[in-house]
């Protein structure tokens, strides 16, 4: 009887260790996915920027300042779709030497007004700095399908860019509607909408009529 008592108690003991083999396993596979999805979309995220898979989007925010002499940012809005005479947007441009901002009428984005400002490095140092701050080159994944314009079509865009050089290293777009963001741009939009409007002592005047 003493046998058979433990011969059973051996048997669930074995059972209870390959039970607990088994969920360490499980465990481990899950972890594994998780990590391979985070690698995924980190290198996609690279890709997107132009960088190779051992950079992201956290280096390019670090070179906002560190290129700083040979870089310009620029932001982009326009109101949603409606006729072309009255489809007004605005485009604010600044550099290490310049800023500037348009007036443009038409989807065909004929120059209305326009204003230039010149700039200085410490100045922009700092602009770039506040953007960063804001995480202007931020990326999310958005799966909705729509492009630029189609997402919400009676709302406002936007269109944030970075150019490096000659080349443009970053440009996402944003837009919101029925309580749903759209668009691979991950920064704070108002904050950044605010920091290159408060670049132009003028912008009231400049931008006086146009309605969004």
């Amino acid at each position: 009887m003493a046998g058979k008592i433990a011969t059973k108690l051996s048997t669930k003991t074995k059972e209870n260790t390959v039970g607990v083999i088994a969920a360490v396993i499980i465990l481990l596979i899950a972890l594994l996915v998780v990590a391979i999805g985070v690698k995924i979309s980190s290198d996609r995220r690279a890709r997107n920027l132009g960088l190779d898979g051992a950079k992201s989007s956290e280096v390019i925010a670090s070179k906002l300042v560190d290129n700083a002499e040979n870089s310009s940012v620029r932001i982009y809005v326009e109101r949603g779709v409606i006729a072309d005479e009255k489809h007004y947007s605005i485009e604010m441009t600044i550099s290490a030497n310049t800023r500037t901002i348009r007036v443009l009428r038409g989807y065909e984005n004929i120059e209305e007004k326009s204003e230039g400002l010149s700039n200085n490095l410490e100045a922009y140092r700092a602009f770039l700095k506040a953007l960063e701050k804001n995480d202007f080159t931020e990326i999310r994944e958005d799966t909705s399908g729509y492009e630029f314009r189609a997402a919400c079509p009676t709302e406002r865009s936007y269109r944030f860019s970075l150019m490096e050089g000659s080349s443009e290293t970053f440009d996402r777009w944003f837009t919101f509607c029925d309580g749903k963001r759209f668009g691979e741009y991950g920064g704070k939009v108002n904050a950044t909408f605010s920091l290159f409007k408060n670049q132009f002592p003028n912008y009231g005047t400049i931008t006086r009529g146009v309605s969004f």
